[in-house]
């Protein structure tokens, strides 16, 4: 880079600094200082710097490029002291902030946070932390990223709610403070779900997702980090997580983490409880089928102060015979249809368990959708193509081959040897078989102790997903998989910024949904890429902060399903006071007077 549209100077002539040397093809002006002898090619490696570029029509002139001024010195007094003003390389080493940072990402991560119920019991548990704690929150959301080494180069461009640059130190400070006071934890999420419960009325029972997933851990310094069973085994111990997610908002509500050699479903009565105890009342748990068993579901029977529903496993004989029984009178009927849902429903009194001794009765609700069921269907029938092109590729018959292919579908006869083929079998489709898999499609089945109406056990059942992308969410898009930390302490003090970046995410996406859902090609990350557009610049001459653009439709309509105007950004903007340089250690004190 050189500086056309600056006062051209003097070529300058070789010295102790260097040879100087004007490339004749493309009229670059480069300083040699010295060079390496490359022993393979027995040829010379020059060592040339750029300095500038040859005028046209002059070669005693050229436009000098900024490796000019650093090794010859200051070419203009005025671009100089201009620069120290408003040059973002000079900002940053002075400690400054940019000229112009983007501020529509804090806004709309802290209405957010605001309107989930999030944000007033952070500033009560946390007075002097909530805006640390929330601004590493916006990085780790605008940014994708909960890398904290990046976290003040970040500031220099971003504004998130702290009034100057946050040094390295004072974050790990932050994690071993949370971790010295974990017991604000628990004070959190007391706080959190009376607020939360304020913002989002249940006026009979909450339908929560309950789930659990681990972390790859590397190092030795947390004690629960334990051998156990991954989700993706690379070979080390795991840190096991279990959440809990209002399954109509997809807002996280509580977080635990435990040893990783525990079962989840040993470990699932324990932390449930712990959830009631914070306060959680009126809950009906949705889990999915990797907690049906007897012995789980006695035990969820246990725990009386929630209710709870279990979708059941393919293959299980009671529900099979359920379907085989029951699927034909629901199915496209219209007494049946739930049109909310577009699934038919009904619900069945059952024993599962008889056979075993247990006698309790349980509610079995039964749900028919042809849209799942036209999905399965095409499954079945590729499944079947799959294994008959499997099957023709063989040469001999065999006992074993007939049993294989038998559950497939595919009747294995055996015959003459043929001359030409040299195979002595024929294939046959088992009509009857596949036919009894098409009749099972689009059938799933859910098992409770509690009696609902079946449009208020789809509904639970339909929402189920929304844990499940909770978690997708917490481990791919802040890179959970893995944990960096090697301290119990930092890394409990980074997993709860964690859960509080989560809760403002998962609160972002479900107000966002129409704006998200309007086009197909929107994503989160698509839309803070608009937002980040929105600046605001200083303006030395009235000593205030102010926005360098107007908003766009855009992100109007974003900040407008936030209930944030542009008017009341303004607002938000003019309050915004930053100390000039950073700061060489920790503060307590992290915001402007206004902490409202």
């Amino acid at each position: 880079m050189y500086y056309e549209n600056t006062k051209p100077i003097p070529v300058p002539e070789s010295s102790e600094k260097g040879k100087v040397i004007v490339a004749k093809t493309t009229g670059y002006v480069y300083l040699q200082t010295g060079y390496e002898w490359d022993a393979a090619k027995k040829q010379p490696i020059y060592k040339r710097t750029t300095i500038g570029k040859i005028v046209a029509g002059d070669s005693s002139q050229m436009y000098f490029s900024p490796n000019y001024e650093e090794i010859f010195g200051v070419v203009d007094i005025e671009v100089c002291e201009l620069r120290k003003k408003y040059g973002t390389r000079e900002l940053k080493l002075a400690g400054k902030y940019n000229i112009s940072l983007s501020f529509a990402p804090f806004a709309v991560v802290e209405a957010a946070c605001e309107k989930a119920g999030c944000l007033a019991p952070l500033k009560r548990v946390f007075p002097k932390k909530w805006r640390l704690i929330l601004g590493l929150c916006v990085h780790a959301i605008a940014d994708e990223s909960t890398t904290s080494q990046s976290f003040p180069g970040w500031c220099f461009t971003n504004y998130c709610g702290i009034n100057r640059v946050i040094a390295d130190s004072e974050i790990s400070k932050l994690y071993q403070f949370i971790y010295d006071n974990r017991g604000d934890i628990q004070v959190f999420s007391h706080l959190y779900q009376k607020e939360y419960n304020e913002r989002f009325p249940s006026n009979q029972r909450r339908a929560v997702g309950f789930d659990s997933t681990n972390q790859n851990y590397g190092g030795d310094g947390i004690p629960f980090a334990k051998r156990g069973h991954p989700k993706i085994d690379v070979g080390l111990p795991i840190i096991n997580t279990a959440m809990m997610v209002d399954e109509k908002t997809g807002i996280p509500l509580w977080y635990e983490h435990f040893d990783g050699s525990l079962n989840d479903k040993t470990q699932n009565p324990f932390s449930l409880k712990k959830a009631v105890n914070l306060g959680f009342k009126k809950l009906f748990v949705v889990y999915d089928r990797g907690y049906y068993s007897e012995e789980d579901i006695i035990a969820l029977e246990k725990l009386k102060e929630t209710e709870f529903g279990v979708l059941c496993s393919d293959g299980v004989d009671w529900v099979e015979d359920l379907i085989r029984e029951h699927g034909k009178d629901i199915k496209d009927q219209q007494m049946y249809y739930v049109p909310d849902e577009n699934v038919y429903a009904n619900v069945y009194e059952v024993k599962p368990f008889e056979k075993n001794g247990n006698e309790n009765t349980y509610y079995a609700y039964l749900f028919y959708d042809s849209e799942r069921a036209s999905d399965e269907r095409d499954t079945i029938h590729d499944v079947v193509s799959y294994h008959w092109n499997l099957a023709s590729s063989r040469k001999r018959y065999s006992e074993k081959m007939a049993s294989e292919y038998a559950s497939k579908g595919i009747i294995v006869v055996k015959t003459q040897k043929d001359p030409e083929t040299g195979k002595n079998f024929q294939l046959l489709e088992d009509t009857q078989m596949i036919q009894s898999l098409l009749d099972m499609k689009g059938f799933f089945v859910m098992i409770s102790t509690t009696k609902l109406t079946p449009h208020d056990a789809i509904c639970f059942v339909r929402q189920r997903d929304t844990s499940e992308k909770a978690f997708a969410r917490m481990m791919k898009h802040f890179h959970l998989r893995t944990t960096g930390r090697h301290k119990k302490d930092t890394y409990v003090g980074m997993m709860f910024l964690s859960f509080i970046a989560l809760i403002c995410l998962s609160s972002f996406q479900y107000f966002e949904k129409p704006y998200l859902h309007a086009v197909t090609s929107r994503t989160t990350a698509t839309v803070f890429a608009e937002l980040e557009k929105y600046q605001m610049i200083w303006n030395e001459k009235e000593g205030v902060w102010e926005p360098e653009y107007a908003m766009n439709k855009d992100q109007k309509d974003i900040c407008g399903y936030l209930d944030l105007s542009e008017e009341q950004l303004q607002q938000k903007i003019d309050h915004v006071k930053m100390k000039s340089s950073a700061s060489k250690g920790a503060e307590d004190d992290y915001g402007d007077d206004n902490d409202s």
